[in-house]
């Protein structure tokens, strides 16, 4: 047989082979397309859902803009209390005759068509909700609006509903619940966001233990729970702010001057290294100078705080005492009068620091109990070994004047706190003498537990200079 013959032989036998083989192949390749089909129509499910979801997060994400825009919008209501009342939470809330309030600005914008207010109840307690509408997002919108754009991918079946609700047993807190929801259909996903708003008084200066506009002398093994903040700002005088080695402050003490303007000055607050940086032992312990004005225990020094003379708390109009003065009874007769001055001489009240502290002739309260009393412009009173019970309200000129008749430094010494003090609003005033004329202090052993109804205080001085502790010369 010569090759000739031999190749149709070969090529038939290869032929089948791949005749078979393709056969083979073209079954497992539709087996596998049968499977990728599958898994494509799953995955398409699951890029849907995973976008439906991601979408209705960010719609209720937008809702809680919404809502924050719509809170800070509400009508506010002014209060000369450190406090809010259950009756002013209320008016925050729903107005007043069903105007005004939370519910009040809801209903005027109306979102989704609608803000409905119903009582609700579930196993955290009864309260009082407001439900919105949903909103739709076919067209881009703001927070000033009904809605707000949180992206160029928006989708047509987006939307969210708010839901405002507070409970009956803390009517101070606002909840707010923003569901987003998108998809179509039976295949609708939500989800939902929570914030919380809380209904206090608008105070910056409620976030400090002891807030001042003058100096702040903290002596005697006083503890202060919580951070001191001085708006003095004299520093070719001192630095406003003064402790003792065996105080404590629990928290951070701020003063408004610059720590430039405090070197330049010759004063130092705390021991800093090279980089004007507080300097610490090897075991973590704060490094202290004698010439450190601040000697006791704190939790770091802020200079250059920022301070506007519009800081909420910090304005006399921001407070009436009247209401405290009314209730109170003009206080009865004194033992005895001693003459002291202010400032005064370290270790004795009855020496002068300086020729320019002023001399007073202090009405003399030993070993008494008083409750709701006043005490009258220019007594300049000394109270020892006192208790007092309700209020206890220090009278002066609401128009600061440079005079003993019309001012009052008070001093206690050994007192026990159980109520409340309470000043006049001298107006403010750049006067070098304001500290040395209208003053608080307190020596010896000071106990402070208000027990009272009266809570949203424990010394209310505005304008006032407030010396707690200081045997030592101020």
């Amino acid at each position: 047989m010569t090759s000739d013959e031999i190749r149709p032989a070969i090529r038939a036998k290869h032929s089948g082979i791949a005749l078979v083989a393709a056969m083979i192949f073209i079954a497992i390749f539709m087996a596998v397309s049968a499977g990728m089909l599958s898994m494509s129509s799953t995955n398409i499910q699951s890029a849907a859902n995973h976008r439906y979801a991601n979408s209705a997060l960010n719609a209720g994400l937008s809702g809680l803009e919404v809502a924050r825009y719509h809170i800070q919008q509400a009508p506010v209501i002014e209060t000369y209390s450190n406090t809010v009342s259950v009756e002013e939470a209320d008016r925050m809330w729903h107005g007043a005759n069903g105007q005004g309030g939370l519910f009040g600005r809801l209903k005027s914008v109306s979102l989704g068509g609608k803000a409905d207010k119903q009582n609700f109840a579930d196993n955290q307690g009864v309260g009082q909700e407001i439900v919105t509408g949903f909103v739709p997002f076919t067209k881009p919108g703001n927070a000033q609006g009904n809605a707000w754009a949180w992206g160029l991918r928006r989708r047509g079946n987006a939307s969210f509903q708010l839901r405002f609700f507070r409970y009956e047993a803390d009517p101070f807190t606002v909840y707010v619940h923003s569901i987003g929801r998108d998809g179509e259909g039976n295949e609708t996903i939500t989800r939902t966001i929570e914030m919380k708003w809380l209904i206090a008084k608008q105070s910056s200066v409620l976030s400090y233990a002891v807030a001042s506009r003058g100096r702040i002398w903290v002596e005697q093994g006083t503890v202060v729970h919580g951070p001191l903040f001085s708006t003095w700002n004299r520093p070719e005088i001192s630095a406003g702010i003064q402790t003792s080695d065996d105080t404590i402050v629990h928290g951070t003490i701020n003063t408004v001057i610059s720590l430039e303007a405090l070197q330049d000055n010759g004063i130092q607050m705390e021991t800093l290294d090279e980089n004007n940086q507080p300097v610490f032992d090897e075991d973590g312990h704060r490094v202290y100078s004698s010439e450190d004005t601040i000697q006791g225990q704190h939790e770091g020094i802020n200079y250059d705080v920022p301070f506007s003379s519009d800081m909420p708390g910090m304005r006399p109009e921001d407070y009436d005492t009247r209401e405290y003065k009314d209730q109170c009874a003009l206080i009865g007769n004194y033992d005895y009068t001693v003459t002291e001055y202010f400032p005064y001489a370290e270790g004795d009240y009855t020496q002068p620091k300086s020729s320019s502290s002023f001399r007073y002739t202090r009405r003399v309260y030993d070993n008494r109990t008083l409750n709701n009393v006043r005490v009258p412009q220019g007594q300049h009173a000394l109270f020892k070994n006192c208790t007092f019970e309700g209020i206890l309200f220090i009278e002066t000129r609401s128009n600061y004047y440079n005079s003993a008749s019309y001012t009052n430094n008070i001093r206690f010494e050994d007192c026990t706190f159980n109520g409340v003090i309470v000043t006049d609003v001298p107006s403010s005033t750049n006067h070098y003498s304001w500290w040395m004329r209208n003053a608080l202090t307190f020596t010896g052993h000071s106990i402070f537990e208000n027990t009272s109804h009266i809570q949203e205080a424990t010394v209310l001085a505005p304008n006032f200079n407030v010396n707690i502790g200081s045997t030592a010369q101020v």
